[in-house]
């Protein structure tokens, strides 16, 4: 695990960290894919194929392309490549209901706001470069050359409550089953035990009871 006067260094110098870190991304849930919910800096320069690409998590394990330089391994210095995570969930959590309240001009192709919300505890691989977020929502932020997800929370939401129909109780097990046996990971409905969302308007959690 990396140290508090690492990450520090890390910050001021904007050198790369080389150890794997532990943090959190957020993603809908779009037939059964995860699917990342912001618009690629660079969405016009790819084909329909490579847009597809990174959008879509398809399996556990993770490696992003980069849409400027075909040539880049992500990260690199001077680029947007990688993947973005935060060190804190609640961070996450929080700016995953924001999602739905805000009109996101950032937003992904294809981006439904009524969409299951996933939250996933990854494993980012190095090199990681770690900076101030540049959309304010937390305090830093990662770019990864990789992930593999750990366990993903799904919104409560997808719970079909007590009085609904065998069918929709039964589609909603259907699409647990689905994602355990596409990312096999533990999945959870609700949020992380002892997470509170207590930034702004969401402090009562109401898509994520516990």
């Amino acid at each position: 695990m990396i140290s508090a006067e690492e990450l520090d260094a890390a910050l001021k110098t904007g050198d790369p960290i080389q150890t794997a870190m532990t943090g959190w991304r957020w993603w809908e849930l779009s037939d059964g894919w995860l699917r990342s919910p912001f618009q690629h800096p660079h969405a016009e320069r790819l084909s329909s194929a490579a847009l597809e690409r990174s959008f879509i998590w398809p399996r556990r394990e993770f490696r992003p392309i980069c849409p400027r330089n075909g040539e880049h391994v992500p990260p690199v210095a001077d680029c947007t490549c990688g993947v973005y995570f935060s060190p804190r969930p609640y961070d996450i959590f929080w700016a995953a209901e924001k999602a739905r309240e805000l009109d996101m001009d950032y937003a992904g192709q294809g981006f439904r706001p009524d969409s299951p919300l996933v939250v996933g505890l990854l494993e980012f691989k190095p090199p990681i470069y770690v900076y101030l977020d540049r959309f304010n929502q937390f305090g830093w932020e990662g770019r990864a050359a990789g992930a593999t997800i750990k366990r993903l929370f799904i919104s409560d939401a997808i719970l079909p409550p007590a009085h609904a129909r065998p069918e929709d109780k039964w589609r909603a097990q259907s699409l647990l089953g689905l994602l355990k046996t596409r990312y096999r990971v533990p999945i959870t409905a609700g949020r992380p035990e002892g997470v509170e969302l207590f930034r702004g308007t969401m402090g009562s959690g109401k898509r994520w009871a516990p």
